[in-house]
């Protein structure tokens, strides 16, 4: 495969990238630093003027057609801690980076991955784990953020929202109730 099409690749993806958190999160980035080997793997820090604390971190593969992005998880993280609710000090938090390498192209510690769960005894909780969630999505500014937040019942996790599809507050209850009793009835029926 000829150099000038591998990097024509290569910047495809960085456009694309940039495309999708235009369209999809309507951030508008700001690229820092980027490498691109002679393959066209490469990596990417984009900044956001909105939130001047964070930077995203990208890595993308030209010839497996694949890519990392930690937007969801680096803002989901940004206003988690800047979140002051009653409840927060129930939240469990998982956090941890991932290397990454492509090719020649290596990054130690890369790609952020952060969430948060609830552990709950019974119905009760469960409820207002809930509503404790529905706050922090409405406290989120970009509602395209999708925020991994998780309720754990009998070891087992309750995802009260959807990592595809907006949803209203009435959707997300209804959904972790119904998660909520198939955990129940699979474990009463032991």
């Amino acid at each position: 495969m000829p150099i000038y099409f591998i990097h024509w690749k290569a910047l495809n993806n960085q456009i694309e990238i940039k495309k999708e958190l235009v369209n999809i999160y309507n951030i508008e980035p700001i690229e820092g630093e980027k490498g691109i080997d002679i393959l066209g793997n490469g990596y990417a820090i984009y900044k956001i003027n909105e939130i001047p604390g964070i930077e995203i971190h990208t890595m993308f593969n030209t010839i497996e057609h694949n890519q990392n992005i930690d937007l969801n998880d680096r803002v989901f993280k940004y206003y988690f801690n800047k979140w002051t609710d009653s409840y927060k000090y129930k939240f469990k938090i998982e956090e941890r980076y991932i290397d990454c390498k492509f090719w020649t192209i290596k990054k130690k510690n890369w790609i952020l991955e952060f969430k948060t769960y609830i552990e709950v005894n019974n119905y009760d909780e469960m409820k207002a784990a809930t509503k404790a969630i529905i706050r922090f999505v409405h406290f989120l500014p970009n509602q395209q953020i999708l925020p991994s937040c998780y309720i754990k019942y009998k070891g087992q996790l309750i995802i009260p929202k959807s990592s595809t599809v907006l949803q209203s507050d009435e959707e997300m209850e209804e959904i972790a109730v119904k998660e909520f009793e198939i955990i129940d009835k699979k474990n009463n029926t032991k």
